[in-house]
């Protein structure tokens, strides 16, 4: 089976709010996504749903069996809906290693000092609530089993 990179991208941004992506050149915003991709592709819990995998950049698409197929129009949705959630996972773990939310810093006007602990857990239950939906929902569920292991 194969699915575009065009439709697992479209998906993410789907997912996501990325006023920093909207900023970047179109060339940029795709280059951030294939790393996004591709580290999610070298992730242990993902490469135990496929017995193949492969990416081809030169055709811009990604080819794979799954270990445990259901049918060829379910695993597509699956597959395509599993990449993109994982790619949020991705996008989020460098936001919660930013310099402006681990930093604490002084108020311009009243030199109050205080920390972004809010938005810092926000941030951070966000990216743990995306990476229980990856190894839950994804890893476990819809007939497709792979170990989920703590941590990784």
């Amino acid at each position: 089976m194969t699915s575009t990179y065009e439709s697992i991208y479209s998906r993410f941004l789907s997912i996501i709010s990325g006023y920093d992506l909207a900023s970047l050149s179109e060339e940029d915003a795709y280059a951030s996504m294939y790393e996004w991709f591709t580290a999610l592709l070298g992730k242990p819990i993902i490469r135990k749903l496929f017995s193949k995998i492969a990416i081809d950049d030169d055709k811009q698409e990604v080819t794979y069996t799954l270990a445990s197929s259901i049918d060829d129009l379910y695993d597509k949705n699956f597959v395509e809906s599993m990449f993109a959630h994982g790619m949020v996972v991705e996008w989020l773990g460098p936001k919660l290693e930013t310099e402006n939310l681990i930093n604490q810093f002084f108020g311009e006007t009243e030199q109050k000092f205080y920390a972004q602990s809010n938005q810092l857990s926000a941030v951070q239950n966000l990216y743990e609530y995306s990476n229980k939906i990856l190894e839950k929902k994804y890893a476990t569920q819809h007939g497709y089993y792979a170990p989920v292991m703590k941590g990784k």
